[in-house]
């Protein structure tokens, strides 16, 4: 079995040597520098993927990002880093629309879909249903998993109320109700 998208010398990368060929391959040291010089080398459209917080967001915005791709790489790249839901909000307040979202990561639920779109997300994208589904069943399957994934859509969207999927907003999500303080609920 090989990786189509990978290759070494025009040959295709055996999977069993994935992980020789990232550790030969991987770039720690990659600079903002690197990216502007991305940016001036390549003229259509760049999305960075990685970001994590706030402020690497509103850079790659500046730096010429046409994209940020929220993404925490399934956790196994640091297994301590935040759930991409969770940084979403900032990132999107950070960003302002000057560049499209996207996220990955814990999309399981057409509900997950509803929740990163209202957050501030283009698209969600989901790997781990859809290797699950083709490891277990093959293209039946991955197709049943895309059928799964609209109609929970769908009824996520009837529960919070909104007919398409561009009238998502924080609105959907319920806000915090103020405490009754318990002298009142004494008789």
């Amino acid at each position: 079995m090989t990786y189509g998208n990978y290759q070494i010398n025009g040959r295709p990368l055996r999977m069993d040597e994935m992980n020789n060929w990232m550790a030969s391959n991987k770039n720690p040291g990659a600079t903002w520098d690197d990216f502007a010089r991305l940016r001036s080398e390549w003229k259509g459209n760049l999305v960075i993927k990685g970001i994590m917080d706030a402020e690497d967001a509103a850079r790659a915005v500046e730096e010429g990002a046409d994209g940020i791709f929220v993404s925490n790489h399934g956790g196994r790249q640091f297994d301590s880093q935040p759930a991409t839901i969770d940084v979403l909000p900032s990132i999107a307040e950070a960003v302002g629309g000057r560049a499209e979202i996207y996220l990955d990561g814990g999309i399981r639920r057409g509900h997950d879909i509803v929740k990163a779109v209202a957050l501030g997300a283009k698209a969600a994208l989901a790997g781990r249903p859809f290797a699950y589904a083709l490891a277990t069943g093959g293209e039946p399957a991955v197709d049943r998993v895309f059928g799964i994934l609209q109609e929970e859509l769908k009824g996520a969207m009837g529960f919070v109320g909104k007919a398409s999927v561009a009238e998502l907003d924080t609105s959907i999500f319920a806000t915090t109700a103020q405490p009754v303080p318990a002298e009142s609920l004494l008789v």
